[in-house]
């Protein structure tokens, strides 16, 4: 493996990773729909194994990045390494892609299946698109705003402070911690001057506006997990509950083979008596 960190390896990983991932979720659409959307409704059976891909994906970028990042020897600095992924595009891709599909593409597919199935396919495009671009419109308002005023992002630092002095100079020998700024004109030491991060020099605060790809990552990143946490929490607690439920309410006896095709028998009677009278309703 080359030493500038490219290998190429990891791109062979990557596409072969995707592929595997689409035909899992192509695989779990097929097994979980309901028989009656079979051959149809096309569109959102593609929104949702796009969704499942982009939320696996952005798992997986993690352990790819760090092996993408590892790939460089440690004697390589960081910006000479030649890396096989470009591993920042592929974040803001994923993550902004997850953004769009939770801002219009699912939206817009809710929007449009909800509609009264009695109006046409343009009728039904051009309601959605109202509807979504309605929303789309609040959502860049709020976002614009909260990014105009709050887009920042604090760091904390400590500011340090040295003087310049020749090797030779008398200044630079008899100085046990640091020199003053002035040390090299007037031949004066410090003790104790800024340039000691332990002695209790003072932290400020530096304001640095992000990105906005950034921001808008870090809003997503935070409203989906707090929805995570709210619905994974009533999960969570349900599932004991439904568990508890089902074996109170378990089949306390068994019956014999016998009365088991005689009740059978009466709820097929039952049915066809009501299959015959919504016909002749019909008629």
């Amino acid at each position: 493996m080359p030493s500038d960190g490219y290998n190429w390896f990891l791109i062979l990983v990557a596409i072969i990773a995707s592929v595997v991932l689409v035909a899992i979720n192509v695989y779990v659409l097929i097994h979980f729909q309901h028989p009656e959307d079979r051959n149809q409704a096309w569109f959102p059976k593609l929104v949702v194994i796009l969704g499942l891909t982009l939320a696996e994906m952005s798992i997986l970028l993690l352990p790819l990045d760090v092996a993408n990042r590892s790939a460089c020897a440690d004697s390589i600095v960081l910006s000479a390494c030649n890396f096989a992924l470009p591993m920042e595009i592929l974040w803001y891709t994923v993550y902004m892609a997850m953004f769009v599909m939770m801002v219009a593409i699912v939206p817009f597919t809710l929007f449009y299946y909800e509609q009264d199935h009695d109006m046409s396919v343009w009728g039904k495009t051009v309601s959605s698109s109202w509807w979504i671009g309605g929303t789309i419109t609040v959502l860049s308002l709020i976002l614009g705003l909260c990014y105009g005023f709050l887009g920042f992002v604090d760091f904390p630092v400590t500011t340090l402070t040295s003087g310049l002095a020749p090797l030779s100079s008398a200044a630079l020998t008899t100085a046990h911690k640091c020199l003053a700024p002035d040390a090299f004109t007037d031949g004066g030491t410090n003790a104790g001057y800024a340039c000691d991060a332990d002695g209790g020099v003072p932290t400020e605060t530096w304001s640095v506006r992000t990105t906005f790809p950034v921001y808008v990552i870090a809003v997503g990143s935070v409203l989906s997990w707090v929805i995570f946490i709210v619905f994974g929490g009533v999960g969570v607690s349900a599932v004991p509950i439904d568990l508890i439920k089902a074996f109170l309410d378990r089949p306390k006896k068994t019956i014999a083979k016998s009365e088991y095709i005689r009740i059978a028998g009466k709820i097929a009677e039952a049915t066809r008596a009501v299959v015959a009278d919504a016909r002749g309703g019909q008629r």
